[in-house]
């Protein structure tokens, strides 16, 4: 197998998930003894890709990539704001090298930059665990109702990071593999719940707060 096919495999790999990638993991959980051990299911996909990405240096996968896509300006409107991205905000996707790498369930009203930018020693703020995307929350964190999501279960109130009140000042960075952890996952938090939805992996997402989008 060449490299060539094997990045593209690995990106329509990626880029299927969670539409794809979860309905497998379920599959594989729906055939074990305890169906609730589908969080270890969604690890254990994971440390599968690990092995996988072993040597190949894939971009986005364990750190910011070199290659993006000019920035996205997006502002989500509350009636169908679904995703735990700022509600206003610049995304730069990853370019794998055979493409950028997007969310499948989130979709862009306009068309997409064909050029990738290129950045060296990117200074991002890192999600990497649970724990991470918990502590954003307990920092600033607040209850929001999702809306127009592609799924009826996410119809429903989360409480999510409240970037404004945050003050980030770098791109927020989740990799690949952290994005394969979190996203999707309903998160227990006290009396309510969390949830990491439409965001994309190893993009990097800017606030307004961060001022303009960084060029060449």
């Amino acid at each position: 197998m060449s490299s060539e096919t094997l990045a593209h495999r690995l990106h329509s790999a990626i880029s299927e998930y969670p539409s794809q990638g979860a309905f497998t993991a379920s599959i594989i959980a729906s055939r074990s003894a305890e169906t609730a051990n589908f969080a270890r299911t969604i690890t254990q996909l994971c440390d599968y890709f690990d092995d996988l990405m072993s040597g190949q240096n894939f971009p986005g996968w364990a750190s910011p990539g070199s290659h993006y896509y000019r920035a996205i300006r997006c502002q989500f409107s509350p009636e169908t704001r679904w995703t735990s991205m700022p509600k206003s905000c610049a995304i730069e996707l990853l370019d794998t090298g055979v493409g950028y790498l997007a969310d499948d369930f989130m979709y862009f009203d306009s068309p997409m930059e064909s050029n990738p930018a290129t950045f060296s020693n990117i200074a991002t703020h890192e999600i990497r665990y649970e724990r991470d995307w918990l502590e954003l929350i307990s920092d600033a964190g607040h209850g929001y109702k999702f809306s127009g999501s592609p799924q009826p279960e996410w119809d429903d109130w989360f409480v999510i990071p409240d970037w404004q009140a945050l003050s980030i000042d770098k791109p927020i960075f989740i990799s690949i593999r952290s994005y394969l952890n979190l996203a999707y996952r309903i998160i227990p938090v006290k009396d309510q719940r969390t949830l990491l939805a439409g965001w994309h992996p190893g993009s990097l997402v800017s606030t307004d707060q961060q001022g303009p989008s960084r060029t060449n």
